[in-house]
C-alpha cells in the first residue's frame, strides 16, 4: 500500500491524473479530440471538430508564417478526459461516487496556506484513506485512486 501511496501522491494535478480517475474511478471512456501536436505528441496548439478543421489551420499558419515553429506540427486525435483534478465540479462527480459506492466522503479545508484533506472510507469501518493537497479537486482524486487500487 506504500508504493501506491507514493506513486498516487507524486502525480500533478493534469491530464495523466483525469485519466486515472476517468478510466479507474469513474468507469468512463475518453471523448476523443482532433488537435494540432508536436513531433513528440506531448503539446497542443489547436483543437477542431474534425481532421480537416486542424489539416486546414495547421496549413493555413505554415503558408503564413513558413518559418514557423509549427512545421514540426501534425494532426492527430487525443483523448480528453473531464477535469477532475483541476474543476471542482468534475471533482465532485467522483465524490458522488464513491458515496454511491457505500463509501463515506470527508472534506477538510485548513492551514494557511490553503490546505485540503480529504478521507475516504467504507461505511462498514473498512480501511481510511485520506489525502493531503493544495486544492479539493487534487485531494479527492487522489483519495478515490487510493480507494479503487487497494
Amino acid at each position: 500500500m506504500q508504493e501506491n501511496w507514493k506513486e498516487i501522491n507524486d502525480l500533478k494535478p493534469c491530464f495523466d491524473l483525469d485519466a486515472l480517475i476517468g478510466s479507474d474511478v469513474m468507469h468512463i471512456e475518453p471523448e476523443w479530440m482532433w488537435n494540432v501536436v508536436n513531433s513528440e505528441g506531448t503539446a497542443t496548439c489547436f483543437s477542431g471538430d474534425s481532421k480537416g478543421e486542424c489539416e486546414h489551420w495547421l496549413a493555413d499558419t505554415i503558408h503564413r508564417c513558413p518559418d514557423t515553429w509549427l512545421k514540426d506540427y501534425h494532426v492527430d486525435k487525443w483523448p480528453r478526459w473531464p477535469r477532475y483534478s483541476t474543476d471542482i465540479s468534475a471533482a465532485w462527480q467522483v465524490v458522488e461516487k464513491m458515496r454511491k459506492a457505500g463509501f463515506d466522503v470527508s472534506i477538510w479545508a485548513y492551514d494557511s496556506p490553503y490546505k485540503v484533506r480529504v478521507t475516504i472510507e467504507s461505511s462498514s469501518h473498512g480501511p481510511q484513506f485520506s489525502f493531503k493537497a493544495d486544492s479539493a479537486p487534487e485531494a479527492i482524486c487522489k483519495a478515490a485512486l487510493m480507494v479503487v487500487s487497494n
